[in-house]
């Protein structure tokens, strides 16, 4: 989330005109899912993921892997274009 909050990262997010972002994570789903509400100026992601998604020893590919998740979602939801330090967004 590092890059979120990175300057580049800052001015990718003001071409939103998003007051605020919230993330929740819970790992309790059958199914992996990403979804969001944009409300008055505010977007609330919820990222669900199964139990099963949690893998041993590999703590920061899987962090990689929801903030992707993120972006993409982010992406959807406010018609932004790539983030800059992210590669992999589709």
């Amino acid at each position: 989330m590092r890059r979120l909050d990175s300057p580049q990262g800052q001015e990718w997010w003001s071409r939103a005109d998003i007051r605020t972002c919230s993330v929740q994570i819970t790992y309790g789903g059958s199914t992996p899912a990403v979804r969001g509400r944009l409300s008055a100026g505010a977007l609330r992601l919820h990222v669900d993921q199964p139990p099963s998604s949690i893998r041993r020893g590999d703590a920061t590919a899987q962090a990689r892997e929801v903030a992707e998740q993120v972006v993409a979602l982010l992406r959807r939801r406010t018609g932004l274009g790539p983030h800059p330090l992210f590669t992999s967004e589709d």
